[in-house]
């Protein structure tokens, strides 16, 4: 197992733990997974949840094939649902300011080689906000 995986399901029975306090893995139900999905929620964000809830039920699923539990709380528990996140269009003033404040990136930021690329291989430079970089490096 990687040591992110360890560190993150160690994280998540922490807290587990601390909202449903210490048991035996086989006293683990159903109903307090549920406890503990509703007081997660007033701490952290649906898609946290959902991130605890996927650790905690891979962990759980690892107990069940190495024979400590008959079956596992967390195979039956639907993800929260996640509000989608509106997508921010700029206005056409926006983007002439965006434009204007990075004169050199005109081209580039739409994926078309600028004017300075169509003779140097695309090696060109840009500067923006006092930031140098080279588009070839960048690619």
């Amino acid at each position: 197992m990687a040591a992110s995986t360890w560190s993150s399901q160690e994280l998540v029975s922490r807290i587990f733990d601390e909202i449903c306090p210490p048991q035996m893995l086989s006293d683990i139900s159903v109903r307090m997974v549920d406890q503990f999905i509703g007081e997660r929620r007033k701490k952290v964000r649906p898609a946290t949840v959902n991130r605890d809830l996927r650790t905690l039920k891979a962990a759980f699923n690892q107990a069940r094939k190495r024979g400590y539990l008959e079956s596992n709380p967390f195979a039956e528990v639907k993800q929260l649902k996640v509000p989608q996140k509106e997508i921010r269009v700029l206005s056409p003033d926006e983007i002439q300011r965006l434009l204007g404040a990075c004169p050199n990136l005109q081209w580039p930021l739409f994926g078309i080689p600028g004017p300075g690329d169509w003779h140097t291989g695309g090696e060109s430079s840009a500067t923006c906000a006092g930031a140098t970089w080279s588009w070839k490096e960048a690619w």
